[in-house]
């Protein structure tokens, strides 16, 4: 696991001061060989993670650890039986104000059934099962209003309420035609300074009128050259009133015009404030649109070949055994 760290000497311009560092695995390396790592969520300091048993000798794990003081609280999860399959982008760990109880949401199938289960740390160590039927999360899951978001393709927003634990769907309604036919990576998120839902995605501009007068053998290589040429596009858009889901505005547009994102990207996320992540091959974007032009900052390090998730993170003192 490791975490971005942004250096105190210019906290206004991200292109300074960014490092990766290594968060060390506060387990004994032989503890670990077999186990993968997946991270659930970070809430007032708190990392919850899932470790996934790569032997079927060994049980799955989950813990609440605290990267500062080094306390960790093992969960125990509903069902230690039969194989597993972690749903990790589904997954989430925080802090749900009008309950004051942090909880979390796990994904996962176990004997090929898709299971979803509540955990209340008030409540601990219950579990309840939440029959979502067709409603199942298959993407990030992202928290506003006491609530999980979600998108259920690309017509449907599913909201489900983490206190009254029901759901709800609707439409996922932003009208542009033609907006997401070369569009990719739709992520659903929150900025926090503006308290809103957003939602972003990259696409390629609409392709050019190709010469029609070459020959077909010309067009074919000017096409190609010309694919090659296209810039990808990165999008914003903004709910500008939570529960109007008819409010969808385009907050910014940014054309990726740096040679490095010609290569295939991936978004990962956002930070609070919306310092946008995006990984490229195998590394990290880090770029603000609030600058004009866009700051960007790379994080690389060849020790880390993939990164699959990311989350806001901020250091406290807050014990795993003290919650709520």
């Amino acid at each position: 696991m490791s975490t971005l760290k942004f250096d105190d000497q210019d906290e206004s311009d991200i292109t300074k001061g960014v490092r990766l560092v290594l968060v060390e695995n506060q387990f004994p390396a032989n503890e670990c060989e077999d186990y993968y790592c997946f991270l659930i969520g970070s809430c007032h300091g708190l990392v919850c993670f899932y470790l996934k048993a790569v032997s079927k000798h060994r049980d799955d794990m989950m813990f609440i650890w605290n990267p500062v003081t080094d306390e960790r609280e093992e969960i125990v999860l509903p069902d230690k039986y039969g194989r597993t399959y972690l749903y990790e982008d589904s997954c989430w760990f925080g802090y749900v104000p009008s309950e004051e109880d942090y909880k979390i949401f796990l994904v996962y199938s176990v004997r090929y059934k898709t299971q979803v289960y509540i955990y209340s740390l008030k409540e601990k160590p219950v579990w309840r099962e939440v029959h979502a039927g067709d409603e199942v999360p298959w993407s990030q899951s992202v928290f506003m209003d006491d609530s999980l978001h979600w998108l259920s393709g690309r017509k449907w927003i599913v909201k489900f309420d983490l206190v009254e634990e029901t759901f709800e769907r609707v439409p996922f309604s932003i009208n542009e035609p033609g907006l997401f036919e070369n569009s990719r990576d739709v992520l659903l998120s929150v900025i926090g300074g503006y308290d809103s839902l957003c939602a972003m995605f990259v696409q390629y501009p609409v392709q050019q009128i190709l010469n029609t007068d070459s020959e077909e053998e010309s067009e074919e290589e000017e096409d190609s050259e010309e694919k090659e040429d296209q810039e990808q596009v990165l999008e914003l858009w903004m709910l500008e009133e939570y529960d109007n889901w008819d409010s969808w505005k385009r907050f910014y547009r940014i054309e990726l015009q740096d040679g490095i994102f010609r290569n295939p990207i991936q978004v990962i996320g956002f930070t609070y404030y919306g310092i946008v992540c995006i990984r490229v091959e195998h590394a990290l974007w880090l770029f603000d649109p609030s600058d004009d032009p866009p700051s960007y900052a790379i994080v690389r390090d060849p020790r880390f070949a993939k990164v699959y998730k990311v989350t806001d993170y901020v250091e406290s003192l807050v014990s795993p055994f003290n919650l709520p």
